[in-house]
């Protein structure tokens, strides 16, 4: 089996791009650099504001947008597609449908998660577990 990794696609908006990816930093059980799951992040800036292309009748736009962003992680052998951007999630039936990786649909995951402290960091809460994630992209000790 080839290498597990994280797609994000991110940049809606930039802040919750690294916010994600530093609540996944944070809840990863790593002592080094290499215990981390490798992960490519997209950051598209430029993406179209979805709530507007869904109630303003261009949600093709920004669909075919976020379709270009997850075939480009999904080329650059990402096994695993994350959007921390809810409103995103839309469309995401469709975009699974459209790509060969599993999207991690975080609205689906979360909403039956409970809370329990997380390792590693005071202060900081995880929701749920990764029992949400696809097999191929579950880690130890997250």
């Amino acid at each position: 089996m080839s290498e597990q990794r994280l797609g994000i696609l991110g940049g809606m908006g930039p802040q919750a791009t690294q916010d994600f990816y530093q609540r996944i930093l944070d809840r990863t059980d790593a002592s080094c650099d290499q215990e981390h799951l490798p992960t490519l992040i997209w950051s598209d800036t430029s993406m179209p504001d979805r709530t507007a292309a869904i109630l303003g009748g261009d949600a093709e736009g920004c669909y075919r947008r976020l379709l270009d962003g997850a075939r480009l992680l999904e080329r650059g052998g990402c096994t695993a597609l994350a959007i921390p951007c809810n409103t995103s999630h839309y469309f995401a039936d469709r975009l699974q449908g459209d790509i060969a990786i599993p999207l991690i649909h975080m609205p689906r995951g979360r909403a039956g998660g409970g809370r329990e402290k997380a390792g590693g960091h005071p202060g900081h809460r995880r929701h749920g577990s990764d029992r949400h994630l696809p097999e191929g992209v579950r880690r130890p000790g997250y």
